[in-house]
């Protein structure tokens, strides 16, 4: 387990029944960052499935149905964007977050990102209220017609 994962003493909120059967797919190459949102979301309710890269996450979004999408943007072979062109192709409706690196000054990605309908970015290290208060409110928003 990661260092920042030691102290699971502290929740975010507490488990809610309204997260029951709320499916998230999270598409990161980094297994940190995967493992985090699965130690965030599991104890909250969410059922958190995870790919470790763009083509794996775009296969997985295209063959199930999940209520979110949290989504890194880059990714070695395919990068966020593309897997986003992907899933728009099969389920123009899907809600994503999108989550990127400070590293890219320009955020020309992200913004993209944001013109192809993600509901926002969370940028990395990233705090986990934070996290899930973006979480919550893509729960919160209606799907896109």
């Amino acid at each position: 387990m990661e260092p920042f994962m030691e102290n699971s003493s502290e929740r975010i909120h507490e488990k809610r029944d309204d997260h029951a059967k709320q499916w998230v797919l999270v598409i990161d190459d980094e297994a940190g960052f995967r493992s985090l949102y699965r130690f965030i979301l599991e104890p909250l309710g969410y059922l958190v499935e995870a790919a470790e890269d763009g083509r794996q996450g775009l296969e997985l979004a295209a063959g199930k149905c999940y209520d979110l999408v949290v989504l890194d943007m880059h990714m070695p072979n395919m990068n966020g964007l593309e897997v986003l062109k992907g899933i728009r192709g099969v389920r123009p409706e899907q809600k994503v977050i999108i989550c990127s690196s400070n590293s890219d000054s320009s955020h020309v990605l992200e913004r993209q990102a944001k013109d192809l309908g993600a509901l926002d970015c969370l940028y990395k290290p990233m705090d986990m209220k934070d996290m899930v208060a973006a979480i919550e409110l893509a729960f919160a928003t209606p799907p896109a017609p």
